[in-house]
């Protein structure tokens, strides 16, 4: 008897598992079926952005050649990483089951045509492809959005924070870099810095010509004029400060001056200018018209990486050799 229990059992626990299998693949085949991609697009048919908030305030992101710019900006360019995220997550919304349908619920959630945290425009070739409304938030990294045409409101995987208003949050913090690979020669505080031969493993940074007034033998330091080169390719402005000059930005005695010859021959130029009234560090590129502010970690590594003691050995003593007998 109890070994027919025991089977009975068994019996009952798979019908229960499989039972259990089966709904769980019946439901996952349902959501399959209902949910769909919100936007049918490749970001690559997008060549513009309108992030619109309360009070008429916008910002404009325009395709321009294989960047992003801000028209309304200067035409100042984009950060065209953060776009391509934001694109990527926007275009992966799916519409799932809708959490209201009601007018009361798009007002309530802010997703109504004219009360909004955003409405974002997506248009390619002078046609609005997508428009997508953003409203309070659900949770973590997830808001309630509509599209436009539905009065179906979800939650979805987006933020606030992924459409920032202000234009200057969309500039590209990296416009002063330059590529460590593009760099052939730094000139700095005397020193005339020659990279290595491209594709010669056998060969270093050197120091061309003697430094001026270096101890006589003091040699380059290839591994810090490596560490310099890498703090220009890394280097990040925190804010654009237009293009007017302010006397009491320390640009006209900058901390450091630094010159960047390009694998094309050009030079770009660097100055490093501390205020003294406030400390903050503004720098200047001759590839652009506008100032930049920086923080006083990159400007001080940035300094500190360009320093002579830095960047040189110091010349080893001649050790005269004992008198023999």
């Amino acid at each position: 008897m109890e070994k027919i229990l025991a089977g009975i059992g068994a019996v009952l626990a798979t019908l229960i598992v499989l039972a259990i299998f089966l709904t769980n693949h019946e439901v996952a085949q349902r959501h399959a079926k209902t949910s769909v991609a919100m936007f049918d697009l490749d970001p690559a048919q997008v060549d513009r952005i309108a992030i619109e908030g309360a009070a008429d305030q916008q910002t404009v992101l325009l395709r321009s050649g294989d960047g992003w710019r801000l028209p309304d900006f200067g035409n100042f360019p984009a950060d065209r990483q953060r776009i391509e995220d934001m694109l990527h997550r926007l275009l992966a919304i799916r519409e799932d089951f809708p959490v209201d349908s009601s007018p009361e619920a798009l007002i309530r959630f802010k997703l109504a045509d004219d009360d909004f945290e955003r409405r974002i425009i997506l248009s390619g070739g002078d046609k609005t492809l997508a428009t997508l409304y953003v409203g309070t938030p659900e949770g973590p990294r997830q808001v309630h959005a509509r599209r436009a045409g539905s009065d179906d409101a979800y939650a979805v995987a987006f933020g606030l924070f992924d459409v920032p208003l202000a234009a200057a949050d969309w500039t590209d913090k990296g416009v002063a870099q330059i590529p460590q690979d593009d760099i052939v020669a730094l000139q700095v505080n005397g020193l005339h810095l020659v990279a290595p031969i491209a594709g010669d493993a056998g060969t270093a940074w050197q120091l061309d010509g003697d430094a001026e007034g270096s101890p006589e033998g003091a040699e380059l330091k290839p591994a810090a004029a490596v560490r310099l080169a890498s703090r220009l390719s890394a280097l990040r402005v925190e804010q654009v400060l237009g293009t007017e000059t302010d006397p009491g930005d320390g640009l006209a005695e900058p901390q450091l001056r630094l010159g960047v010859t390009r694998k094309d021959g050009k030079r770009v130029d660097y100055r490093l200018g501390r205020a003294a009234m406030t400390g903050v560090y503004t720098l200047k590129v001759s590839t652009r018209p506008e100032h930049f502010r920086v923080s006083s970690y990159t400007a001080h590594q940035l300094i500190e990486a360009a320093r002579r003691d830095t960047l040189l050995a110091k010349p080893k003593q001649n050790v005269a050799a004992p008198l023999s007998n």
